[in-house]
């Protein structure tokens, strides 16, 4: 990777005011700082592909004219100054709620590889750091737990855009970024993106549990379904991280990492984006389960309970095979005459 040209920017939204200012490190140590942030977007799951609404719209716009004229101070003064314009607006939206646009450095960079230029736009937010020397705090770019939202969009030998991905280490991506910023929609909908999600767990992971672990099913499933009604949105990582690889199978011969292994590869396998915002209309038309007790009685699950308090099984001496249901409002309904001893 050959960075061609990068500038750093303060977007202050209180002072209404950017700065381009020039950071206090070895050119090499920033440059290689700059790789490992434009690296991650392109080989995190967790970045999401989106298109440019329109060919006019200021930032496409802006880098058309970069790639005609090779001007890039013009295209970061433009870039920096939408961002402000953005970040304002913003701010008066979320003023009411008590919250505030995280202050951080604007950072932008062209860059080529294999003869094909990408373009970079970096919201890195500060941290404070106390300085060892003089035991002062000032604040800084962390190394290790980056935080940051961006932007990298891919362009051919024709300068027409190939990938375009946003990132955001929040848990919930910043619509004024994408949106109003960038003025980027998601290549897949969220209504678009929940539906493959789902129907992919549905029946690559669910459907073949059900016959041969059928406990394990009913666990993972419900769990599932708390994770999709429960988060705002839907990461890969963070749904393994969360549901499958802390879940202890009651079935000892069911290896959790190759459902982990198996589930990795479903986003690109079947469609749908390592990360989107849950449409929670879809999850409710896909919540309910059905477990068949025998050729009369169904027990319909409509969402997600919590199973190890609502639901038990248990056998007695005899063998005969119970499942015990928790409920106030079922209870006088099933009530039978206890026989005096």
């Amino acid at each position: 990777m050959n960075i061609l040209n990068y500038a750093t920017f303060q977007v202050d939204v209180q002072s209404n005011s950017t700065e381009n200012i020039t950071l206090q490190v070895q050119e090499t140590d920033f440059e290689d700082y700059l790789s490992e942030l434009i690296s991650e977007v392109s080989q995190n799951r967790n970045s999401r592909n989106f298109e440019f609404v329109r060919d006019t719209t200021e930032i496409k716009a802006l880098i058309d004219t970069l790639f005609e004229n090779g001007n890039f101070a013009n295209f970061v003064q433009g870039a920096s100054q939408r961002l402000l314009a953005s970040e304002v607006e913003a701010q008066a939206g979320i003023a009411h709620l008590g919250n505030e646009i995280q202050k951080g450095l604007l950072i932008i960079a062209r860059v080529e590889e294999n003869g094909l230029q990408s373009m970079f736009i970096c919201k890195a937010e500060h941290v404070d750091f106390l300085e060892e020397t003089n035991y002062t705090i000032t604040k800084g770019l962390p190394i290790k737990k980056k935080l940051f939202k961006a932007f990298l969009a891919s362009f051919d030998n024709n300068n027409q855009p190939t990938s375009v991905l946003v990132f955001d280490t929040n848990q919930v991506m910043a619509k004024y970024w994408w949106h109003d910023y960038l003025e980027l929609s998601p290549v897949r909908t969220n209504s678009k993106n929940t539906e493959l999600a789902f129907q992919s767990l549905e029946r690559r992971i669910f459907a073949p549990l059900k016959k041969k672990h059928p406990a394990d099913y009913m666990n993972l499933r419900n769990s599932t379904v708390h994770y999709f009604r429960s988060n705002e949105d839907f990461s890969i990582d963070d749904y393994i991280e969360k549901i499958i690889e802390p879940y202890p199978p009651v079935d000892e011969e069911l290896k959790i990492n190759d459902l982990k292994t198996k589930i990795e590869g479903f986003p690109e396998k079947y469609k749908f984006d390592n990360r989107f915002t849950i449409d929670k209309a879809e999850v409710k038309a896909r919540q309910s389960n059905k477990v068949r007790l025998n050729d009369n009685l169904e027990l319909v699950m409509k969402s997600d309970i919590d199973l190890p308090n609502i639901i038990k099984a248990y056998m007695e001496d005899d063998g005969q095979k119970y499942i015990r249901i928790r409920t106030d409002n079922g209870y006088d309904t099933f009530i039978q005459r206890q026989e005096q001893q």
